[in-house]
């Protein structure tokens, strides 16, 4: 917020404008290479992508039950904190301002960290002593998506759309989402998300997205304790309710 009132301030603001407020909102554009090939890093593996939501605390249970019989590979977007962090096998994040709001987690934690290595100048680069980067790299481009080895165009500064990107430059098998509760539809980032999703959906060959906790987002959901899930029949399921 006060970083919002001082770009206001430097850009001679003096009247409410919709526009002005959402440049100003937003995340400054990032750009990263990338050093590190994901090619083969998820090979064969179901992936769990653990949001934000308040809704992993309401179905805490649920996902517990989940990752234990699944086994999925657990990756955190940003951080959240109704999920135990020995569920978890690494963390991914590309939003400058929300790893600034998220410096002291990084500070008194250690672990994997899925991040554009220009992404970390945001913070006290001693933060990074304990943690191993993972540098897949990131470039935000308006209407753009791409997947490649080494980076991923995103539309927005969206840390769950960045790693869906890797999840599916790591050739994963199955793409499950949970914490992805979404937004009001008047919200802006509700519509980022969408905007994103479906350029996403509009790629070749990419993972179909199944959330297995409530989402107001366009994604195909099941329930985590569904026997289906279990018996490899995801895309099956994915297809029938895309039809529906």
């Amino acid at each position: 917020i006060v970083k919002a009132l001082k770009r206001l301030g430097a850009a001679g603001a003096s009247g409410f404008s919709r526009d002005r407020l959402k440049d100003v909102t937003e995340s400054e554009p990032l750009v990263s290479v990338g050093t590190w090939d994901a090619t083969g890093w998820l090979e064969g593996r179901d992936v769990l992508l653990v949001g934000p939501g308040e809704e992993v605390k309401n179905h805490l249970e649920a996902l517990e039950y989940f990752i234990e019989k699944k086994k999925p590979y657990v990756i955190c977007i940003n951080i959240n904190p109704w999920i135990p962090s020995h569920l978890i096998n690494s963390w991914a994040a590309c939003n400058p301002d929300r790893l600034m709001l998220d410096k002291e987690f990084y500070a008194k934690n250690q672990g994997l960290l899925l991040a554009p290595n220009a992404l970390l100048q945001y913070v006290d680069k001693d933060i990074w002593n304990h943690w191993t980067i993972q540098d897949y790299g990131v470039s935000v481009e308006s209407g753009e998506l791409k997947v490649m080895p080494e980076n991923a165009t995103i539309p927005h500064a969206l840390s769950a759309i960045y790693a869906i990107a890797a999840v599916n430059a790591g050739g994963a098998s199955n793409l499950y989402l949970a914490g992805f509760d979404g937004y009001t539809s008047e919200d802006p980032r509700h519509k980022q998300m969408e905007n994103a999703l479906g350029l996403y959906n509009e790629q070749p060959g990419v993972l179909p997205l199944t959330s297995i906790t409530p989402t107001s987002l366009s994604i195909a959901t099941v329930s985590p304790f569904s026997e289906a899930v279990y018996q490899g029949v995801e895309k099956e399921i994915f297809a029938q309710r895309m039809s529906a």
